[in-house]
């Protein structure tokens, strides 16, 4: 019953929690009715204990390719604990937290953090998914459905996510969705909702992260029918005429257009587009419409017998949906236009048969008639005048005519006559090597197109403006100039020629008589000899004898004549010796004889004579005796 001391123990457990808590011991006496208590002090108590992580709580995470991850570890531990993270290629950060920027497909994996003290470590491992959208696979990627028909689009991804996902479709009319599988199919049985192709959609959602993949569909609709008709009915040329193209019941509206083609059956009735009309209004329309389009055309002569086409087309999103109307037979009227005749000028020959036929294009079929200069009115396509005179030529007219104009073309008909060609002077005479000219007219310059021109040997002149033209040489030379000279006048089919006479002569160097022997005899016949040189034309050379008496004045008398049968074709100049045997006579003792060089020219002949022979006929033959005794004479002087 007395006072003691004592020590007493209590053996307890630290927990974690325990760490900061404040221990007290107290003395108690248990008296009757209040205990008396006498506590200690406090004692503060320090509990170290091993890291547990308390941070991330998730070990998924699924983020989108591209995104910035940032993850934050922590701990509880004491002493307070330290933190590396080691990332799926064993790098090793040594931060509480771990930011990867843009991640990418590659980083995913698994990222392990450890927080440590000096008592042990604690780890947490956080699997993390990097998820792109190109892994949602559409298929296929665009659908072109026709109005009514059936359609599906699948959608998938590659495999299924480690944490929950959701898998499926938005449209107007079916969304499916999947949280299980890897695949999901929007489908419907008959396409009729035109909104379909403004929002079909598939998406992937799986963390935060949501990927979308939009369909593009093209819902299209054939028209009804697709009617070409024009106002008027039969198309004028020149006259604005209306093609309308109604189309019915055709879609999308955004995709419409009209293509406008024609055939022309000189080219095989081949098809081609001349124009298109577009709809900027219905760039936003997605459903069906009906439509009446116009288009305004001019129409051509060219156009008649050609066919038109409207067609209605819808430009899907490879080929384009093509629906023609029936051709459009088109018939265009116009007034006529002059085909035929194509020479406004005609020229003819004075007796000649003139027939000319006018044509023209028209529609309806023009009729003809033709006025004459007389004002004559044939009503024909064609006018024959047969045996055509002078007075006949003027101007003669043809007229197309149908219900829309008439038409004309003036031809000037020319009649021509050979005896209107002018050669001045007709002939010609030319001494060889002087200048020699001849002009060539016509009366007038006649209205078509004509030639006026020399045919030679040496010169060509020609005009076809002028109403004359000069043959000319400065110095005449060839001979054969005589043969061929000729002026020709062409218009038309006509040609009219007209022959010029031309001589080229030319002197002889010389002309000489001899004879052989130089003393004559009488009786004895007689050579006379007469050399003429370079002298032409040889056709028109003859030799002329003469001798001249002094007993009868010495005038010169002609008595025999060369000519030369065998120099008739010879234009040329030549050289003759021409002889003429003669028998003198006692009387011719004394005469002189001459020969003359004679170029029969056209008017005048040439005359030129040679120098005068005097001849010394002697009288009988001398004694035969008194030559022998001159003879012998000789021969003894020789042998002497």
């Amino acid at each position: 019953m007395k006072n003691v001391s004592m020590t007493v123990n209590l053996t307890v457990t630290p927990r974690r929690e325990d760490d900061g808590v404040q221990y007290q011991c107290a003395a108690v006496l248990n008296l009757e009715k209040d205990p008396l208590v006498f506590p200690s002090q406090p004692l503060n108590v320090t509990v170290h204990y091993k890291p547990f992580i308390t941070e991330p709580l998730d070990t998924k995470v699924t983020v989108s390719e591209g995104e910035d991850l940032m993850m934050n570890c922590s701990a509880q531990g004491n002493p307070s604990p330290q933190y590396k993270w080691t990332s799926p290629d064993h790098t090793t950060i040594s931060d509480s937290s771990i930011i990867i920027s843009s991640i990418l497909k590659e980083d995913q994996g698994q990222y392990t953090c450890t927080a440590f003290n000096n008592l042990d470590q604690a780890t947490r491992n956080v699997t993390v998914t990097v998820t792109a959208c190109t892994d949602l696979v559409v298929t296929p990627a665009s659908l072109l459905v026709e109005y009514g028909d059936p359609a599906e689009v699948n959608c998938s991804i590659p495999s299924k996510p480690e944490t929950d996902y959701t898998l499926g479709w938005e449209s107007k009319t079916s969304q499916p969705v999947t949280d299980t599988e890897t695949s999901v199919m929007w489908k419907v049985d008959s396409l009729t909702n035109w909104e379909e192709a403004d929002g079909l959609q598939c998406f992937f959602t799986v963390g935060s992260t949501q990927c979308q993949s939009n369909v593009t569909v093209t819902i299209y609709k054939r028209p009804d029918r697709v009617t070409l008709s024009s106002v008027p009915d039969v198309w004028v040329e020149g006259d604005q005429t209306e093609l309308w193209c109604e189309i019915e019941n055709v879609g999308p509206g955004r995709n419409l257009s009209v293509r406008w083609s024609r055939a022309d059956p000189k080219h095989n009735n081949a098809f081609t587009q001349f124009s298109e009309t577009t709809f900027p209004d219905l760039v936003n329309e997605m459903k069906n419409v009906s439509m009446i389009v116009n288009l305004t055309v001019m129409p051509r002569r060219e156009d008649d017998g050609v066919q038109y086409q409207c067609a209605a087309v819808l430009n899907l999103e490879k080929d384009p949906l093509v629906v023609s109307s029936q051709p459009l037979n088109v018939t265009v009227h116009y007034k006529p236009i002059i085909t035929g005749p194509l020479d406004t000028t005609v020229t003819v020959s004075e007796g000649e048969d003139l027939m000319m036929n006018c044509s023209a294009q028209g529609n309806p079929s023009p009729q003809y008639k033709w006025t004459s200069p007389d004002h004559t009115t044939i009503s024909n396509s064609s006018i024959i005048i047969s045996s055509i005179l002078k007075k006949d030529q003027g101007q003669y007219t043809c007229t197309a005519f149908n219900g829309l104009d008439q038409a004309t073309r003036n031809v000037t008909v020319t009649v021509t006559a050979c005896t209107d060609l002018v050669v001045t002077p007709a002939s010609l005479l030319v001494e060889y090597g002087d200048p020699a000219e001849v002009n060539c007219s016509i009366p007038s310059k006649p209205e078509t197109d004509y030639m006026l021109g020399w045919e030679s040997k040496t010169s060509q002149p020609v005009t076809d403006t002028e109403t004359s033209v000069m043959w000319k040489v400065d110095s005449l030379t060839n001979w054969e100039e005589a043969d061929g000279l000729q002026c020709y006048f062409t218009v038309g089919s006509t040609m009219c020629e007209s022959n010029v006479t031309v001589t080229i002569y030319k002197r002889p160097d010389r002309v000489t008589l001899s004879s052989v022997p130089d003393v004559w005899v009488e009786g004895d016949q007689t050579v006379l000899w007469c050399e003429i040189e370079n002298v032409g034309p040889g056709r028109n050379l003859s030799v002329r004898w003469s001798r001249a008496d002094p007993k009868h004045n010495n005038a010169f008398t002609q008595f025999s004549e060369t000519t030369f049968p065998d120099l008739v074709n010879e234009m040329k100049n030549v050289s003759k010796t021409v002889k003429l045997q003669v028998t003198p006579r006692r009387e011719d003792d004394g005469v002189q004889y001459q020969c003359a060089a004679v170029l029969n020219l056209e008017k005048d002949p040439l005359v030129v004579s040679s120098q005068p022979l005097t001849v010394n006929v002697h009288s009988g033959q001398l004694p035969l005796i008194s030559v022998w005794g001159v003879v012998g004479l000789l021969l003894v002087t020789t042998v002497l």
